[in-house]
């Protein structure tokens, strides 16, 4: 993984949090993209049959659609281990939830998770409890 790809991916992921990047939907409803000048990064969910969890996957492609970067949790390690002083464990745990946070942010801002759950909650109308009863 070349250097400065974790800053970028752990930047992305502050910045999408922030609702700052546009991410769209693409034909595959796993695969979740935001475009760039010459460049564009993918975030996927795959599974295995292995592995009841899903990977999450970042990729950085070209203007011609081709592979220039690609990212899991396993690469992120060691970034997540020197810059936020975790042991190596936790720093995969840490890389995980970084990404699957990414993904779940990225794919609620594609496909308008917010618009949809404030036009419901308008319909609705007002309730006079702020209590949730779950």
């Amino acid at each position: 993984m070349y250097p400065k790809t974790a800053k970028m991916i752990d930047r992305l992921a502050d910045r999408t949090s922030e609702g700052k990047v546009n991410w769209e939907q693409t034909a595959d409803e796993r695969i979740f993209q935001v475009a760039f000048p010459n460049y564009s990064v993918t975030i996927s969910s795959e599974r295995t049959s292995n592995d009841p969890e899903p990977e999450y996957v970042v990729s950085i492609l070209n203007d011609s659609g081709l592979l220039v970067e690609q990212v899991t949790a396993d690469d992120l390690e060691e970034y997540v281990s020197e810059t936020y002083s975790h042991s190596i464990e936790r720093s995969g745990a840490y890389a995980n939830k970084l990404l699957e946070k990414l993904y779940e942010n990225a794919r609620g801002h594609a496909m308008g998770v917010g618009r949809a759950v404030d036009q419901i909650l308008g319909e609705l109308g007002e309730d006079d409890s702020s209590d949730i009863p779950f």
